[in-house]
């Protein structure tokens, strides 16, 4: 898919975050037809560095 038509098929997300006294404004853009959530691919992050962890223990 082009970047374009992505951009302007994503789902829009903002905040205001504040970071060492500064204030960030952070736009996430997700994809409409994303097979996992953000979520999803977090926990198999940490999922793999657990294993990781256990292989050179």
């Amino acid at each position: 898919m082009p970047k374009d038509k992505l951009i302007q098929t994503a789902v829009r997300v903002e905040r205001d975050q504040l970071s060492h006294g500064r204030l960030i404004h952070v736009v996430s853009l997700f994809p409409e037809d994303g097979k996992c959530t953000p979520e999803d691919k977090l926990k198999t992050l940490i999922d793999m560095d657990l294993k990781k962890e256990k292989q050179c223990a």
